[in-house]
């Protein structure tokens, strides 16, 4: 029943870039507010930018992105990153951290969903990893973000932006990911970056299009 349930997804994942991508072309949808108008400090985390190497930019696709980390007074430590896709359907699509953090030589070591409350929102289910790299172990917690609209599944997130680019010939999208290391255990980690994402949902609602 896994193995049919996954190759099911894996079809209708290939069906869907494809319908995608015979679509014409879409509308580039502007962000509402440049993504710097998130702000730096959040509750108890004061934020300093990270600007990522050209390269690495140009391979992400990316339309606009903040790469930051926040610092709060006990010095723990969290990366932001949020990559905004304005259209989809030039080449450029959202790369999944499934395949990114391994090519970093992050491993899963644990791989669940998280579900939490935000303002005006009744739950926010997201991706969560426990990752390693030799000795080191990171939390990340990251989700898909498209009209309003939040989802952990990549295959949800692709099929929404077909049904997207049917009902309204648009396909942006974004991807948030919240990563902290685990410097003594992964509970306060976790709890960190859980707040850090309640806190972040409403400053994403208002640069994000709806």
């Amino acid at each position: 029943m896994k193995s049919y349930r996954f190759w099911s997804s894996v079809v209708l994942l290939v069906v869907a870039t494809f319908l995608v991508r015979a679509l014409p072309h879409g509308k580039e949808t502007p962000l509402q507010q440049p993504l710097t108008a998130i702000p730096l400090r959040i509750g108890g985390w004061q934020g300093e930018e990270i600007h990522l190497m050209p390269n690495i930019v140009a391979m992400a696709g990316v339309s606009s992105y903040i790469n930051r980390t926040y610092r709060n007074a006990d010095n723990r430590l969290l990366q932001l990153y949020v990559g905004y896709y304005q259209d989809q359907r030039t080449g450029d699509s959202i790369h999944s951290p499934k395949n990114c953090l391994p090519a970093g030589g992050w491993l899963p070591i644990h791989a669940s969903t998280i579900t939490f409350s935000a303002p005006d929102r009744k739950a926010v289910t997201a991706n969560y990893y426990v990752v390693a790299n030799g000795a080191e172990r990171q939390v990340v917690i990251y989700w898909y973000q498209s009209h309003g609209e939040i989802v952990a599944s990549e295959y949800t997130a692709r099929i929404q932006m077909v049904l997207n680019a049917l009902r309204s010939n648009r396909t942006d999208a974004a991807l948030v990911r919240i990563t902290e290391p685990i410097q003594l255990d992964e509970t306060q980690a976790r709890k960190d970056c859980v707040r850090f994402a309640q806190q972040l949902v409403p400053e994403l609602d208002k640069v994000l299009p709806r």
